[in-house]
């Protein structure tokens, strides 16, 4: 089972990407669950601190004084090992995403096609399916 976090500034955004991500599991028979969602950064921090967290899905701008990109980083010290996939409008970011060991970067809108993409080569990647 893996533990995925979500981590957006818009709470519509944060209801969509989990209908979207529990759908996929579903569907694709998926061992995963959406352990934990928040719009503050600092509340993210507290969980991966002390909570298994093996994907975190990200926004970039956050409307706060700390980037996605700089929460990235900062999660890097946190766990070297947790998934990063950026979902974001920000597309001009993708090059330095990537600096964060970043998994995938995904734009905003984003459609279930593509995620359901990632998401399945995730699980690939992770478990060898």
């Amino acid at each position: 089972m893996l533990n995925f976090v979500l981590c957006d500034d818009n709470s519509s955004a944060i209801n969509k990407l989990s209908k979207m991500l529990n759908s996929i599991f579903i569907s694709n028979n998926l061992k995963g669950k959406i352990a934990f969602s928040t719009d503050n950064p600092n509340e993210l921090f507290e969980y991966v601190k002390n909570n298994t967290t093996h994907v975190l899905l990200l926004d970039i701008d956050l409307k706060s004084s700390i980037s996605g990109l700089e929460i990235a980083e900062k999660i890097r010290e946190i766990d070297k090992n947790v998934y990063i996939i950026f979902i974001t409008g920000h597309f001009e970011f993708s090059q330095l995403a990537y600096k964060c060991k970043t998994f995938d970067f995904l734009q905003k809108p984003l459609t279930k096609e593509r995620f359901e993409e990632t998401i399945l080569r995730l699980y690939s990647d992770i478990f060898g399916r």
